[in-house]
């Protein structure tokens, strides 16, 4: 199984969004408690998809996931 992150970012308290390498971890996200979420976007085997996640004590929450296949993709 192989996943491409396109795009991550961290969004905070005042709903500014900061751009991430990744997947956040539990050491990051306990020294920066002013993130309340996290959104991902990427390409996972042939499916893209976005996925939001809420912050809560250091720990990455899923709330919300969306996918579609690359053949449903119309790229005019």
């Amino acid at each position: 199984m192989k996943t491409t992150i396109f795009h991550a970012e961290l969004i905070d308290k005042n709903g500014k969004t900061k751009r991430h390498n990744g997947r956040p971890s539990k050491k990051f996200l306990k020294n920066n408690k002013q993130f309340v979420a996290y959104e991902e976007t990427g390409l996972f085997n042939e499916f893209y998809y976005t996925t939001k996640f809420k912050i809560e004590d250091a720990r990455l929450i899923e709330i919300s996931d969306n996918e579609i296949h690359e053949r449903s993709v119309n790229l005019y």
